[in-house]
């Protein structure tokens, strides 16, 4: 629910209030616009593309951001043909595509809503699995050669290690609680290096550190690494 909050002051002295809509009303008004559905009417609704619209959201908004802001933000974005820059790096949205004629209903892979998945879902979701059955040594080799997956690969692990505000999840589709990256990877440094090392072994397919930490070999080396470079390995 909205909440009413001092913005001033009228000459007697009295205090002004003003409206402030809630996280929830703002997402509800914001996707009820016609900015939300031309930027979903152009670019594809992704996992990189949310994840993209996330981390603009929290850094060119700041705190407490209103509906406006983010229709403007929107807008700009659609103005820019998808191209953006984020964190110091510069990306470009994936554009929406249109699903193959020549297939059936039955052969379009759909999500757990049984919505059609898109090429772009089809292909994070092909990366991702790949990536959890492949060595250190074949990620590598891949990230060289394919720039889509090099692509995939960055935003997954910035994800991953990213602290966004909750709101700003909600508004771009992912989950609101995310944990920080200096948190997750302390945590993974000390068992590291508290446990003999038969426990840092693949066994039945998976290292198993603790119960937050059952890791294929590909993300157990993915921990090792940001940890080394952290500092804190």
């Amino acid at each position: 629910m909205s909440e009413h909050v001092i913005v001033g002051r009228d000459p007697q002295g009295r205090p002004v209030y003003a409206e402030v809509p809630s996280s929830e009303e703002i997402v509800e008004q914001l996707k009820a616009s016609p900015e939300w559905q031309a930027f979903k009417d152009r670019f594809d609704m992704s996992e990189s593309n949310h994840t993209l619209l996330g981390w603009l959201y929290a850094e060119k908004l700041g705190d407490n951001p209103g509906v406006e802001d983010y229709k403007k933000l929107l807008k700009n974005i659609i103005l820019s043909g998808g191209v953006v820059t984020v964190r110091g790096t510069t990306f470009e949205f994936e554009l929406k595509q249109t699903e193959p004629e020549t297939a059936t209903a039955s052969e379009i892979p759909r999500d757990k809503n049984g919505k059609p998945l898109s090429q772009s879902q089809i292909a994070w979701g092909e990366m991702a699995r790949w990536s959890n059955q492949a060595s250190s040594q074949e990620i590598k080799e891949r990230r060289r050669t394919d720039p889509a997956f090099a692509n995939f690969y960055r935003l997954n692990i910035e994800r991953e290690t990213s602290e966004t505000p909750s709101t700003q999840f909600q508004l771009a589709g992912l989950p609101a609680g995310q944990v920080a990256a200096s948190d997750k990877l302390q945590r993974f440094a000390k068992l590291y290096q508290e446990l003999p090392t038969d426990r840092l072994k693949p066994r039945g397919g998976y290292i198993t550190l603790s119960d937050e930490f059952k890791l294929t070999k590909s993300q157990f080396d993915n921990f090792v690494s940001q940890a080394s470079n952290a500092g804190i390995l």
